[in-house]
């Protein structure tokens, strides 16, 4: 692929996540849950979380499954963590700023036209107190059984109620977009950590497909042999090379999904972002896909 072409598709491709965006209309739903945000965002957190493995089955691959981003902070219970010694789940102090683009987010893929609005009791006997937030039920945890993520976004409402907002998504490419686009408005020890939850994605994606395909995936994903490998890897590192992007101190990742093959390159130890993903035909090594997360 050359300079031309990599800088169209590229082009194409922000222009194709623009439209699928904005043709998302605001409903008063949505407007009055992102007003309701804004007003408590200095009480706002974000709850970002994957579940790769159904219930009842095994995690194969045991990482992070969970971020919480806040802006305040407040008391909690130490994270846990796999018996590996990986975490379960972490969390990072965000900016208001940092939140008010979340909310924006969410808001244009439409998450808040989904979302269910619950409340609990910041307080007890709350109800007796002041009546629970408009249009909300209280908030009782449900366990599923299928592969998904969810994200709950909460603020505090005053003295009374906490309000949650709260939308699952089922296993598949929607949740690799989902996080994102919340990791592209997000910096720091925030913006590393929804890079773990989606390496997490991925991995599990490439393991064992999406809900739609898994089975169909667990027979075609697998890894090439080390002299194929080191091919595919050589061809990667020459587009690199063309655009003057460095994979120093990157272990690159291939897999083999059938006639296709995609290399990654993970971002080097320390550094926030840069992941390069790049999708080639096996036999040619043409260049079908090149993807960047800054």
């Amino acid at each position: 692929m050359s300079r031309r072409e990599t800088a169209v598709w590229w082009a194409g491709s922000a222009f194709f996540a623009l439209l699928s965006t904005s043709c998302e209309r605001r409903t008063e739903k949505s407007r009055s849950a992102v007003r309701t945000l804004k007003k408590y965002i200095d009480t706002i957190a974000f709850d970002i979380g994957i579940v790769p493995a159904r219930l009842g089955d095994t995690d194969p691959s045991p990482g992070l499954r969970s971020v919480d981003l806040h802006v305040r902070i407040v008391p909690r219970e130490p994270h846990g963590v796999w018996p590996n010694g990986k975490a379960i789940s972490a969390d990072s102090l965000i900016s208001a700023g940092e939140a008010r683009k979340l909310i924006g987010v969410l808001a244009e893929v439409g998450f808040f036209d989904r979302a269910g609005k619950y409340h609990s009791e910041y307080v007890s006997n709350a109800a007796e107190k002041a009546p629970p937030p408009a249009g909300s039920k209280r908030y009782v945890l449900i366990q599923r059984t299928d592969r998904h993520c969810k994200i709950k976004v909460s603020v505090q409402d005053g003295e009374h109620f906490h309000i949650y907002y709260v939308d699952v998504l089922p296993w598949g490419p929607p949740v690799t977009r989902r996080l994102q686009a919340l990791r592209k408005v997000v910096d720091g020890d925030a913006a590393l950590l929804l890079n773990q939850l989606l390496a997490q994605v991925a991995v599990h994606s490439a393991d064992r497909g999406d809900a739609a395909n898994e089975t169909r995936q667990s027979q075609r994903v697998r890894s090439p042999a080390s002299s194929e490998r080191s091919q595919f890897i050589r061809a990667a590192q020459a587009l690199l090379e063309r655009h003057r992007l460095s994979w120093e101190g990157r272990e690159p990742v291939v897999v083999l999904n059938g006639d296709e093959v995609t290399v990654t390159f993970p971002p080097p130890k320390g550094v926030l972002a840069g992941e390069f993903i790049i999708k080639m035909e096996r036999d040619t090594k043409r260049i079908l896909d090149v993807k960047i997360w800054r």
